[in-house]
């Protein structure tokens, strides 16, 4: 487990936190927790990272099987690429919710391509993480 991303995670680490809520949306659907990929230390509440998905809506960005290790039992992770896309900005993501469980990892392809799609973009807090 991993209790501090800033000085535990390493860039492309996949993790997940059950802490990591959402709220309602406007419509009172639910959209459920995602997917972190860590990226980088923020500040002292945030680290930045990247958000998984299976939605091709909102100019998601798709990604692909070789952006991704495989989970094998060798290496431990269970999540790899499953008509995967990666949200089309940078996001700010609590420290709060740790512990967090690393479940995958990028392939150095898979980092390079989060990095050249939004790693010029400025970070956001996903609108719809709960507080």
């Amino acid at each position: 487990m991993i209790n501090n991303p800033a000085t535990q995670a390493v860039k492309g680490q996949i993790l997940w936190s059950d802490k990591n809520k959402n709220v309602k949306t406007k419509k009172g659907g639910y959209i459920p927790p995602h997917y972190i990929v860590y990226l980088e230390p923020h500040d002292a509440h945030h680290f930045m990272g990247a958000m998984i998905t299976t939605s091709k809506a909102h100019g998601n960005i798709p990604m692909d099987a070789a952006h991704f290790v495989t989970p094998d039992k060798a290496n431990g992770y269970t999540v790899g690429f499953k008509n995967s896309y990666v949200v089309n900005k940078r996001l700010l993501k609590l420290h709060q919710w740790a512990p967090f469980e690393p479940v995958g990892m990028l392939s150095p392809a898979g980092i390079k391509f989060i990095d050249d799609n939004i790693g010029g973009t400025a970070p956001e807090v996903f609108m719809f993480n709960a507080p």
